[in-house]
């Protein structure tokens, strides 16, 4: 039993508050398993650990040959499809949670068009996009603003909840620069209402790197976010107290989660006293200076969030 606790993160100090567990699968179910049923028992433990909600795991659609460096598909839109369903069912079992199906934002848009389709049929309206580690950029927007297109013309827009996570940091990162384009805090300005923990792509294989080089890389990693801007700075950059603490890894991830966390506040106060959040936005120096302005046309595409 400790160690399936393990496997889900949960401790038992920590049983009093929130654990939300997000799975996404680099393996085709059914191929591994033949039948859902088959893993049945793993989904009856999950249900029992992952609390307030439930997230139907993700199925990556594709992934990279570590040695070719070649696309191969992990799984179709109609498996994707069938797996959803499945999981739903075995969750919904007696159930009392909301359930919250995945979009994986590696599919086209024809592909998320079908897959909101789907849903819609389904009426299934608690919604997760899952990144997959990778950036909030002007593809997943589109993919994204394709999805609720869907929805908006069934009139049913009003009625979903979405939920986002493993979202990359930053949106582009140069260990020789300073300071970094904010990813995550755009969350809430693709239409999230309930934000997740963000996630850094794995560091590709290669030769191991020397003291000097793992010393730059600590260094590069362990940025701040700052609200004022819009971008993560380094922290030598910074006037901190105790930047020895910020450079460990999970004290550094706590500090910015709070960080994101009363921006996200500062950005729905300004919309509940405003009803918009653009002019708000538009004066961060990062929105501002990523590629001249490219990223304030395509959050604020007309239709694509109500702000």
């Amino acid at each position: 039993m400790k160690t399936l606790k393990r496997r889900f993160g949960f401790y038992e100090w920590a049983s009093k508050y929130p654990l939300i567990i997000s799975l996404t699968f680099q393996f085709n179910p059914y191929k591994e398993f033949k039948k859902i049923k088959a893993i049945s028992g793993y989904f009856e433990y999950y249900y029992k650990f992952s609390d307030p909600i439930l997230l139907v795991p993700n199925v990556k659609p594709i992934r990279i040959d570590r040695e070719t460096r070649r696309k191969e598909k992990i799984i179709d839109l109609d498996g994707y499809k069938k797996f959803v369903d499945e999981v739903f069912q075995l969750l919904n079992y007696r159930n009392k949670k909301p359930i919250f199906v995945p979009v994986s934002l590696k599919f086209g848009i024809n592909d998320i068009k079908s897959l909101a389709n789907h849903y819609l049929k389904k009426e299934y309206f608690n919604i997760w996009f899952d990144f997959e580690g990778s950036a909030i950029t002007k593809t997943k927007i589109a993919r994204i603003r394709a999805f609720f297109r869907e929805f908006d013309e069934n009139d049913r827009l009003e009625d979903i909840v979405v939920y986002t996570t493993n979202i990359k940091r930053e949106i582009i990162s140069n260990i020789k620069r300073e300071k970094s384009p904010a990813s995550d805090v755009l969350a809430s300005l693709i239409g999230s209402n309930l934000i997740g923990t963000n996630r850094e792509p794995q560091r590709p294989t290669g030769p191991p790197l020397s003291a000097e080089e793992l010393e730059r890389l600590k260094k590069h990693k362990a940025r701040l976010f700052d609200p004022k801007s819009y971008y993560y700075y380094r922290i030598d950059v910074m006037k901190v107290q105790e930047p020895q603490i910020l450079m460990k890894k999970e004290y550094n991830a706590i500090v910015n989660s709070i960080l994101l966390d009363n921006e996200f506040i500062s950005q729905n106060n300004h919309f509940l006293e405003n009803m918009t959040v653009k002019d708000y936005v538009v004066e961060k120096e990062m929105i501002k200076e990523y590629k001249n302005g490219e990223l304030l046309k395509d959050l604020f595409v007309k239709n694509l969030l109500k702000f």
